[in-house]
């Protein structure tokens, strides 16, 4: 074995425990989403959150059951664009509900899909009339999508790109819950509310640990192989196998 050299063997080192710290942080983020996926889950399976008068902090209900009694706004229906269900595309219908004597809470209402010959042209969804007690679970926010058109962002009753607190708050006039509820109470209006199954995302984390931690052996292993055992190298004595000038 040859007595590795000084440089080589720092970088090598240098390069394995920046991996493996790297393998280990994806690993901790796994094992955090795994943890606060298993918390989401068990506050899924309580009695719902009753939500009355007063703000409730989103973190509060993160994720949680939630019951609302209010009255549906639907002339402050908005539509957001680009949503697909089973891979048809269409629309998320966002309600505010008012709810007396405090801040009234945006509902997901559910999927409807695009009319086709004209996508601008929506039938609105029948909207439940008088006092009514929604279910469903809290979210921080809608999920995101990049504008690919140039739609009526800000108009009531119109498709949205995205959906934002404030802007809808301008548009509306209205005080609002800071979240999202994702209407899971079955009401006759045609509207798919088969939400899907939230994951934990650590299956992503743990692939990038793995990654990190092969890259990490690897950088030793070649340490190893070239800087210890010496191979890939021209054994001393041995003649040089390059071609000679005839000149």
């Amino acid at each position: 074995m040859n007595r590795p050299k000084l440089l080589p063997t720092i970088a090598a080192f240098a390069l394995a425990g920046i991996t493996f710290a790297l393998g280990q942080w994806q690993a901790q983020r796994a094992s955090y989403k795994e943890a606060m996926h298993a918390q989401s889950q068990a506050a899924v399976q309580q009695p719902p959150v009753e939500i009355g008068t007063r703000i409730v902090e989103p973190t509060e209900v993160d994720q949680h059951r939630v019951a609302i009694t209010g009255v549906f706004a639907p002339e402050a229906t908005i539509y957001l664009d680009n949503r697909l269900y089973k891979g048809a595309p269409g629309f998320h219908v966002l309600t505010p509900l008012k709810v007396e004597g405090g801040p009234a809470v945006v509902v997901n209402r559910g999927w409807m899909p695009v009319n086709a010959q004209a996508r601008e042209t929506i039938a609105p969804p029948p909207v439940p009339s008088g006092t009514v007690r929604i279910e469903g679970i809290a979210m921080p926010q809608v999920s995101s999508f990049v504008a690919l058109r140039g739609a009526a962002s800000g108009k009531l009753g119109a498709i949205w790109p995205n959906f934002s607190f404030d802007g809808f708050a301008t548009a509306s006039g209205l005080q609002l819950q800071p979240f999202v509820v994702q209407q899971t109470s079955v009401v006759e209006d045609g509207l798919v509310r088969d939400w899907p199954a939230s994951g934990s995302g650590s299956e992503r984390n743990l692939a990038y640990a793995v990654q990190w931690y092969a890259l990490s052996a690897v950088s030793l292993g070649l340490w190893f192989w070239f800087g210890v055992l010496g191979r890939g190298k021209r054994p001393e004595g041995a003649p040089d196998a390059r071609p000679t000038d005839p000149s």
